[in-house]
């Protein structure tokens, strides 16, 4: 395995955690880039701060649709907030590269900018189901209006972010497929069932019961024969991390059924083993939709609620290095976190 990059944690929770309220209204930490985007360049700068070789912006639920609707705007001014979601990270990823002598002899970091799946545009949590009530044409519609708009940022790479089934994984292929979007590298991570699901079968499946690794499989298929050229990585994303080692080996098997193919050329086989892993759970608690509180899971491997209640500091740091381990077990080569994850995962 090549050197593992580190991607940054939980944007949204990190925020509210510094006291920040993101219940209102449906764009969650998106809100923050008209209101203070001081507060999400703080958030920023703590990740790069702790090592993360890429920062995603603070664009997952800011389509231009949704801000549309939200704030009764110009589409014009919509594209424009949400292009400002990504210079925030552009912003703070070059300020960091000037001050820090410890990065001079390491890689420039990454700024990814996140797009969510339609789920998060409706903001009625279909993003865990998947399965839309519309047809394939209306969610590539979606996502070709995401990418026009993020295309021309500084962002180096984009990332799908929590995609929940095979129709929008479909969209989003052709979208990028498309020859204005041909040199514009970019990711996929999936939305997947819980361990005990996918486990059932030692097969990985996404939030819509569809096979993770033979969704991999056709992506890596169209990037081998040149169709999807510009396919980044592949990975998995607000997930358990006790689902991280299986499921990030249905990608990894994906990947050796197309290089082990007869007629995937050297050329093609090169490219197909650069095409990344990424990993990016939850941090092990468990979200209750009608209290809207997360908690600790009773299991063995986070521990007791009762030992929350009587030693949370050392509970949270028992906690991290175990989310730590299940990272470094994986198949994954970039590593992050997701909801209720910090710079101190990182």
């Amino acid at each position: 395995m090549s050197k593992r990059l580190m991607l940054d944690g939980g944007l949204a929770t990190e925020l509210e955690a510094r006291g920040f309220d993101l219940s209102v209204g449906s764009l969650w930490s998106a809100r923050l880039i008209v209101s203070d985007p001081v507060a999400i360049r703080d958030v920023h700068a703590d990740y790069l701060a702790a090592g993360a070789d890429i920062i995603t912006s603070a664009t997952y639920q800011a389509s231009v649709a949704g801000i549309c609707r939200e704030f009764g705007v110009s589409v014009d001014r919509a594209t424009q907030i949400v292009r400002e979601g990504v210079r925030i990270a552009v912003a703070e990823r070059d300020a960091f590269c000037e001050i820090s002598e410890s990065r001079q002899r390491m890689s420039r970091p990454m700024v990814a900018a996140s797009i969510g799946p339609y789920g998060a545009f409706l903001a009625d949590g279909s993003e865990y189901f998947g399965n839309y009530a519309v047809d394939a044409a209306e969610i590539e519609k979606f996502h070709k209006a995401q990418v026009t708009c993020m295309r021309s940022t500084a962002a180096d790479v984009l990332a799908f972010e929590t995609v929940p089934d095979l129709t929008e994984s479909r969209a989003i292929a052709k979208v990028m497929q498309m020859p204005e979007n041909a040199d514009v590298a970019f990711w996929v991570s999936f939305q997947c069932r819980s361990p005990t699901e996918s486990a059932q079968t030692q097969q990985g499946v996404i939030a819509s019961g569809d096979s993770l690794e033979s969704i991999c499989y056709d992506l890596l298929s169209l990037s081998a024969t040149g169709h999807l050229k510009n396919l980044w990585g592949l990975g998995v994303n607000c997930v358990e991390p006790q689902a991280i080692q299986l499921l990030t080996s249905c990608i990894s098997r994906a990947k050796m059924r197309v290089l082990s193919a007869s007629a995937t050329e050297e050329k093609e086989r090169t490219r197909i083993e650069q095409i990344h892993i990424l990993s990016y759970p939850n941090s092990g608690e468990v979200y209750d939709p009608q209290s809207k509180v997360w908690s600790w899971p009773e299991d063995p491997y986070f521990g007791t609620r009762a030992l929350k209640r009587v030693d949370p500091t050392n509970h949270d740091r028992a906690c991290v290095k175990r989310w730590t381990s299940l990272q470094i077990e994986s198949q994954a080569d970039v590593l992050g976190g997701c909801c209720r994850t910090g710079p101190l995962h990182i």
